[in-house]
């Protein structure tokens, strides 16, 4: 009666939806055995949950804002091109690590000592799943990626992008193709590793 959730018939004998105002759930039968039980929401774990969450939030949005204001600083100072890209790649490398560790990802690597040589000008191929992926390459392997021109357009990530010194590339016209491909081999020229998403 004082519980939140409240058992409602089912035809399936092992699984019964729980109902609560506009919300429903499916439970296992077995947790809660043949003759049905309550199950009560415990609030005071739902709150520190809740507040957890919010911190993280605010941690995340926090050092967004201050890696833009750090990058934009990198951006105007008066280094070389190489320099000045060598730098935001560090740069966004240790903000990649700081932010994998507040969304809680834990990254197991085998062969770590060839992660950590000197800018040699490597081409690094992967494959795509997710944005996590760009955090886990930048923090092991500070990079140039390689992207569309549509991600450039977006507000946030096209910022993000640009700071961090990702090459642009326009896969709908040919006749860019040439140009793009000196700026990659200028890239790797000048020793740094670029990473390459073929699958977009």
């Amino acid at each position: 009666r004082d519980g939140i959730f409240q058992r409602i018939p089912s035809r399936q004998p092992d699984v019964f939806p729980l109902k609560t105002s506009k919300a429903y759930a499916i439970i296992a039968n077995e947790y809660f055995g043949k003759q049905g039980a309550r199950w009560n929401f415990d609030k005071s774990g739902a709150m520190k949950y809740a507040m957890r969450t919010l911190f993280k939030g605010l941690g995340i949005l926090s050092l967004l804002l201050l890696y833009v204001f750090v990058s934009g600083i990198i951006y105007l100072l008066p280094l070389a091109r190489k320099a000045k890209r060598v730098v935001a790649l560090r740069t966004t490398s240790g903000f990649a690590r700081i932010v994998l560790i507040l969304f809680g990802v834990r990254v197991q690597v085998k062969h770590r000592e060839r992660l950590h040589k000197t800018f040699d000008g490597r081409l690094l191929i992967s494959n795509h799943l997710s944005y996590i992926d760009v955090l886990v390459i930048s923090a092991l392997a500070p990079s140039v990626f390689i992207t569309s021109v549509e991600l450039k357009k977006t507000v946030l990530l096209g910022l993000l992008a640009r700071l961090s010194g990702s090459i642009f590339v326009e896969r709908r016209r040919p006749s860019e193709l040439k140009r793009e491909i000196e700026d990659i081999a200028a890239a790797l020229g000048q020793g740094l590793p670029v990473a390459l998403f073929p699958e977009g």
